[in-house]
C-alpha cells in the first residue's frame, strides 16, 4: 500500500506540471465558465492497508486489504483564476481482517484436526480537510482538477478496544482450551496527507457529476495491540498495528452557485 501511494504522489507531481504547462489552452478558456463556488457530496470505497502484524514465532495471525467505506461534504471556493481552496468533513470506516488456520494431529487432544477463521471488525473515523485545489477546463461540458491537503481524523472511541478469544474443546480433559487473544485499542488521532484527481462532467451550468482517484497516507497507527496463540503445539504471538492509508476511487455530485 506504501508503495502504490508513492506512485500515487509522484503521477500526482507530473500530473500537476503538464497542467501548469498548459498555458496556451488555459488563456483560450473564458475564466467565467470556472466554477467559483460548489457544494459536493461524495460516495467512495477505496482499499485500506491491511492491519500490520509483527509476529514472534509460528506467523499464525493473517491479513488483508479491505474496503473502507467513505462519505464527504465539500465546499469549493475559487481564490485565484483556476486555483481555489476546498474544505470538507465526512467519515469513513476503517475495517480491519484477521484470519488463521491450522491443523494439528488428534493425538494433541483436541477434536478435530483443522482450524479455520476469518473475521471482519470496523473502526469508525471522523474527519476534517482542507484542500487546494488547480481546476482544468478541458471544455465546456469536462474539467478536470488536482488536489493535495491535510487532513484531521479522529477515531471514534466507541469503536475501541476491540477484545477478541477463541476456544477448543480438548478429548483429553473433557474441558475447553482458549488458544487466541487478540486485543486492540485507540492509539491516537492523527492528521494525515490526502489528495484527489477529478474528472468532471458538467450538466448544466449548476450541476455536476465527479468521478476521481482518491488517497490518504499517515505515517501513524491509530491502533494498536497485540495476539497470543495458547495451548497449540506452537508458539505464536505478537503485536498488531492498524494504519489509514488508502487507495481507490469515489464519485460524487456538485452544486455550483
Amino acid at each position: 500500500m506504501k508503495k502504490s501511494l508513492t506512485v500515487v504522489f509522484g503521477i500526482l507531481f507530473l500530473y500537476t506540471g503538464n497542467i501548469f504547462s498548459q498555458d496556451k489552452l488555459s488563456k483560450g478558456l473564458n475564466d467565467s465558465k470556472n466554477i467559483s463556488d460548489m457544494l459536493s457530496v461524495n460516495i467512495g470505497g477505496p482499499v485500506l492497508n491491511k492491519l500490520t502484524i509483527h509476529s514472534e514465532g509460528e506467523p499464525m495471525l493473517k491479513a488483508k486489504n479491505t474496503i473502507a467505506p467513505l462519505i464527504e461534504i465539500e465546499y469549493y471556493k475559487s481564490i485565484y483564476k483556476s486555483f481555489g481552496l476546498k474544505t470538507g468533513t465526512g467519515f469513513n470506516f476503517v475495517p480491519f481482517n484477521t484470519n488463521f488456520s491450522f491443523s494439528v494431529d488428534r493425538e494433541n487432544g483436541i477434536s478435530g484436526d483443522f482450524y479455520e477463521s476469518q473475521y471482519e471488525y470496523n473502526i469508525v473515523n471522523f474527519n476534517i480537510y482542507l484542500l487546494i485545489s488547480k481546476f482544468f477546463r478541458i471544455n465546456d461540458k469536462f474539467s478536470t482538477s488536482v488536489e493535495m491537503g491535510i487532513k484531521y481524523n479522529y477515531i471514534s472511541k466507541n469503536s475501541l478496544p476491540i477484545s477478541i478469544g477463541y476456544s477448543y474443546y480438548n478429548q483429553v480433559g473433557d474441558t475447553s482450551l482458549h488458544f487466541l487473544s487478540f486485543m486492540i485499542y485507540h492509539n491516537k488521532d492523527c492528521f494525515s496527507f490526502m489528495g484527489n484527481v477529478n474528472f468532471l462532467y458538467h450538466i448544466s451550468r449548476k450541476s455536476t457529476l465527479i468521478a476521481g482517484l482518491t488517497f490518504n497516507y499517515s505515517p501513524v497507527y491509530v491502533a494498536n495491540g497485540y495476539y497470543s496463540f495458547e495451548n497449540l503445539p506452537w508458539e505464536s504471538y505478537g503485536i498488531v498495528e492498524l494504519g489509514i492509508d488508502y487507495l481507490g476511487l469515489k464519485i460524487g455530485y456538485g452544486y455550483s452557485f
